[in-house]
């Protein structure tokens, strides 16, 4: 886990802390494309993996969580998606605005 200034830790590896949000959403941001995504995801070991048409892929870690992968977002890069628990998020967006 990478802990950043803030004492959050990101699952993963070299993601940096990205903009802060007023919710329940912890943002990271790392170099790289969707196929670095897809990486990161499959690195995760996620069972129970679905391909989802025009969305990506989605997944459940070992502990739980759900975890997405897809192509864009509504902020328009690339992003790994941690969910749970309750309404936490983690989201690594990938590449440059």
């Amino acid at each position: 886990n990478n802990d950043d200034s803030s004492g959050k830790s990101c699952p993963v590896p070299g993601a940096k802390p990205g903009r802060e949000t007023n919710g329940p959403t912890d943002q990271y941001e790392k170099p790289g494309d969707y196929g670095t995504a897809n990486d990161d995801f499959d690195s995760m070991n996620p069972s129970d993996v679905k391909d989802i048409p025009e969305v990506g892929r989605v997944g459940t870690l070992p502990d739980g969580r759900k975890v997405v992968v897809r192509p864009d977002s509504k902020e328009g890069r690339p992003t790994l998606e941690i969910q749970g628990p309750g309404r936490k998020r983690i989201k690594v967006r990938y590449g440059n605005k």
